[in-house]
């Protein structure tokens, strides 16, 4: 038993694969290195995470623009998304936008970080890993957030997010009819993504 997403899932992984190998007298020099395979998941993790903002935004302005538009405390509600249910942002004693989700299969919490205008990134913390997707606020005619988009599906393509309506101030659940339904359900892409990010863990 372990409590965590990487390392427990690593550690079981070896230890079933060599309860495997020694079953077939499979000898040590020829048995394949999950341990070093991990090893290197691992630290394309770290890559990946540290060079998450020049990925999603390889073309920000020099200087980026100030954002958010809004003071950051007017983003904070429930947001919603029929596929992906509720997510409430709320502002953090750091002054970050956070959210928490205790209602998906892996919980996990996320903080945004501005990186211009409106546009952010979102660091996905999970037991024992951390990942960073783009996420983006977009605003309604009258100057209020009405949207937020999340890049929950990385095999979508890094320009694709997952978009929630702001419903914590008018109708309530349900698709929002601003959203094209091309917006709401990006077509499948197969893209080249790092092998980490293929196992779900984060979504």
């Amino acid at each position: 038993m372990a409590n965590s997403t990487y390392s427990s899932n690593f550690g079981g992984t070896c230890l079933a694969y060599d309860l495997i190998d020694s079953k077939l007298a499979i000898p040590a020099g020829a048995r394949f290195d999950w341990r070093q395979k991990f090893v290197d998941s691992n630290d394309q993790m770290i890559q990946y995470n540290e060079n998450a903002v020049p990925y999603f935004y390889p073309n920000l302005p020099s200087p980026p623009r100030p954002g958010p538009t809004l003071p950051v405390e007017d983003y904070t509600g429930t947001y919603w998304q029929d596929g992906y249910g509720q997510l409430d942002i709320y502002l953090g004693t750091d002054n970050k936008l956070r959210a928490n989700r205790t209602h998906c299969t892996t919980d996990c919490s996320l903080t945004f970080e501005n990186v211009t205008g409106d546009y952010f990134i979102a660091k996905v913390h999970v037991v024992g890993a951390e990942t960073v997707v783009p996420a983006e606020f977009s605003l309604s005619s009258d100057g209020k957030p009405k949207s937020v988009g999340i890049g929950w599906e990385p095999r979508m393509g890094k320009d694709r997010k997952i978009w929630m309506r702001k419903v914590d101030d008018d109708r309530g659940p349900g698709p929002d009819p601003a959203i094209s339904q091309e917006a709401q359900i990006p077509p499948y892409q197969t893209s080249q993504l790092p092998e980490f990010l293929t196992s779900h863990l984060f979504m």
